[in-house]
């Protein structure tokens, strides 16, 4: 394993096992609590989808999940059905294995080799890169979310 590679794992999977957590630790109440932002499975759904999405392998066609939801994925308010905590823990998991063997299959030369997509050039790196910084994001307004209505922060992956 490369250098590359190695330092995107110790980056992308604790973003994963922050979903992990708040997925594990949320309330019924509080998995659909919104404020004035969409609820915290939405945010946790999107981020996953678009993760699925980005740092695969482009050359196996991407499927969705049997629940899956447009408007879920894209954010609209009242997105329904809400996706279970159950649904959405085997979800995660398959995209971490997904993403890790992605990643595992990358050398130093695939690693920073352009593609095209989208009307754009992106890297393997780029997109991974990119999925991370998405990731953190939605924590960011989930951990929000949660502050707001608990008091206390979820605890930071390392």
């Amino acid at each position: 394993m490369t250098h590359y590679v190695e330092m995107l794992r110790r980056q992308l999977i604790p973003s994963i096992d922050m979903l992990q957590d708040v997925i594990e630790h949320s309330s019924d109440e509080m998995w659909t609590l919104s404020g004035v932002n969409v609820p915290i499975w939405q945010n946790i759904y999107h981020a996953t989808t678009w993760l699925n999405a980005w740092a695969r392998d482009w050359s196996t066609p991407y499927v969705k999940p049997e629940f899956h939801s447009n408007d879920a994925r894209e954010l609209n308010h009242g997105a329904t059905p809400v996706i279970t905590k159950e649904q959405m823990l085997n979800y995660l998991e398959k995209v971490r294995v997904e993403c890790m063997s992605f990643i595992d299959g990358l050398t130093d030369e695939t690693i920073f080799a352009q593609e095209e997509a989208f009307g754009r050039t992106f890297t393997p790196a780029d997109r991974i890169v990119g999925q991370i910084s998405h990731v953190q994001y939605h924590l960011g307004i989930i951990h929000a979310l949660i502050k707001q209505e608990t008091g206390e922060f979820p605890k930071w992956k390392e």
